[in-house]
């Protein structure tokens, strides 16, 4: 299993070389010819929709896993998720508040619906790779939701 991991990751970083390399080169033309900056703007974009988690790296990071959520902007833990094998989901706030759901994957996305919190809708989410063991979430629409970790504590 870990093996089959560190290949998967010396793969994807291959090619993620390959592909910025190639964005890197159009981007800097690109500035040359119109004596702007939109490369490094153009080169951001286009990282976060690259660094996408596959799916089944979705699965692999989620799927029977207990993991926490903490606020992007502070790193505050603010939950506990149980994403349990049978597709329920258990969320506990920071507060000692509770509530139960269930969850699922479509393509690269994942999806959760809870019986109140984010007012029991429907919601759908890719992830970033941020290190071994964090994820950024985002909203189907790319706003930024939880960093989520199996560890307590981010750092």
């Amino acid at each position: 299993m870990l093996q089959r991991i560190c290949l998967s990751w010396f793969f994807y970083f291959v090619a993620r070389f390959h592909s910025l390399s190639g964005e890197l080169r159009r981007v800097s033309l690109q500035s040359i010819d119109d004596g702007s900056e939109a490369g490094l703007h153009a080169i951001g974009e286009k990282r976060m929709t690259e660094v996408r988690l596959s799916k089944e790296d979705v699965k692999e990071f989620l799927f029977g896993q207990a993991l926490h959520a903490f606020d992007p902007e502070t790193n505050a833990r603010v939950a506990r998720v149980q994403y349990h094998e049978d597709g329920t989901c258990h969320l506990v706030l920071e507060d000692g508040s509770s509530d139960e759901g269930v969850y699922g994957f479509q393509g690269d996305l994942y999806w959760t619906k809870y019986n109140r919190f984010r007012d029991g809708g429907l919601n759908r989410f890719f992830l970033q790779r941020i290190d071994d063991h964090t994820a950024q979430a985002y909203f189907e629409d790319g706003t930024r939701a939880f960093l989520q970790s199996p560890k307590a504590e981010l750092g």
